[in-house]
């Protein structure tokens, strides 16, 4: 008959760590005692313990070679992990104008991007990394924002922002699920627009001038799940019973086999749905047929009809936003006045977010917006720390004021 057998727990405390030890000698344990090894990799001479994802250096690589030498024997300036859905995972980092990520099997930074303004630009910001929906989005304030992902040779700029009308951006977060958000915007003027795409290099970097205008208190988003998507129109003309479409200018974002919808080239005026046959710079061919003449109408690929892509304005006193931060389920906007403003996902494509100001009267200003971190203390409460001008504050949803930390 089988014998029952109690489990008896038996805590172990960290001043018995010995008890935790191989019942091999410390000196006898090598590869060859080792059954199966789960979540540790194996390197040359030692055996690295994983932390989830994540591929942590060795201490030696912070210290002097790989990690630490990013450009010239310096460090990165902004340094970050990003992942892709798939969970391929890696390590990336901006700085000296270049973006690299790591490679652990060479241990060394490999160049992914080059030529970005440095802190020696006039109107660069600082470097940020985001990873949005499996993409490492990179901005700096003063160049097109770009993206990459884990195995690309290569970033690739944000297309689709710049079709959409936009310079660069001060700053940017993850919202919601995928949502790019961006803040402190510089808008290319309309009667801009067409020389700043039909020049040679139409994504290269524009600054403040008589071509833009910034609006320090505007956001614009990207569509959910892809910070890629901008929902960008072109004005395009098209000939009743043709296929030949051209555009006012070349979009990088439109390629063969794309379904795009051309307003008022349908029947009786109404909007035709088409892919794209051929397309090569401005000409772009259609697999069917305009059945309208269509003059300066507008193009866009047919996913933007249910995108939430979008803008609003927190114009509030007029204060530029400083910092916008993810707290439970809402985003914080903190402006330069010290207005606080959250706002929560509606779900609704016309007016995917709404917002209200938290903060009745002028309130303490994050004195270094990057500063602003969210935390969570032992009791599981959510929370924001930041550095005011004389002392740290803390922000939670329930006070909805910044209150001094003691």
């Amino acid at each position: 008959m089988p014998v029952k057998r109690e489990l008896v727990p038996f805590p172990v405390k960290l001043s018995d760590g010995s008890r935790l030890l191989p019942d091999l000698p410390a000196g006898t344990i090598g590869p060859a005692n080792f059954d199966e090894k789960i979540n540790f990799v194996s390197e040359i001479g030692e055996v690295r313990k994983r932390a989830g994802w994540d591929y942590p250096a060795p201490t030696d690589d912070w210290l002097g070679d790989g990690l630490a030498d990013f450009a010239d024997g310096q460090p990165a300036e902004e340094i970050d992990a990003v992942r892709r859905p798939n969970g391929t995972y890696a390590i990336v980092g901006c700085g000296a104008g270049l973006i690299k990520y790591f490679d652990y099997d060479t241990n060394q930074w490999v160049q992914i991007g080059s030529g970005y303004s440095t802190a020696y630009d006039a109107g660069f910001r600082w470097w940020q990394i985001v990873d949005v929906a499996g993409y490492a989005v990179f901005n700096n304030g003063r160049d097109l924002l770009c993206t990459w992902q884990v195995g690309d040779v290569a970033v690739t700029p944000l297309y689709e922002f710049r079709e959409a009308g936009y310079a660069s951006c001060g700053l940017i977060c993850e919202y919601v699920d995928g949502v790019l958000m961006c803040a402190d915007i510089l808008e290319i003027n309309d009667a801009s627009m067409a020389a700043v795409m039909n020049d040679p290099l139409p994504y290269k970097t524009i600054v403040d001038g008589a071509t833009t205008t910034r609006i320090t208190f505007r956001r614009v988003w990207s569509n959910e799940g892809d910070p890629r998507d901008f929902a960008a129109t072109v004005p395009g003309t098209v000939a009743a019973s043709s296929t030949a479409l051209t555009l006012a200018w070349p979009m990088a974002s439109l390629a063969i086999g794309d379904e795009i919808i051309i307003n008022g080239a349908g029947t009786s005026g109404g909007n035709l749905t088409t892919t794209i046959g051929n397309i090569s710079g401005v000409n772009v061919t259609l697999d069917d047929a305009a059945v309208t003449t269509a003059t300066a109408q507008d193009v866009y690929l047919s996913t933007a009809e249910s995108s939430i892509v979008g803008y609003d304005d927190i114009e509030d006193d007029g204060s530029a936003i400083v910092m916008q931060i993810p707290l439970k389920t809402q985003l914080i906007t903190f402006k330069a006045s010290g207005h606080i403003w959250q706002t929560y996902y509606t779900g609704d494509l016309d007016t995917p977010f709404a917002k209200d100001r938290v903060t009745k009267k002028r309130g303490v200003a994050p004195r270094f917006p990057r500063a602003v971190v969210c935390v969570t203390n032992d009791n599981n409460e959510e929370y924001l720390v930041f550095p005011g001008a004389k002392h740290f504050y803390r922000f939670d949803l329930g006070s909805q004021a910044p209150q001094q930390e003691r």
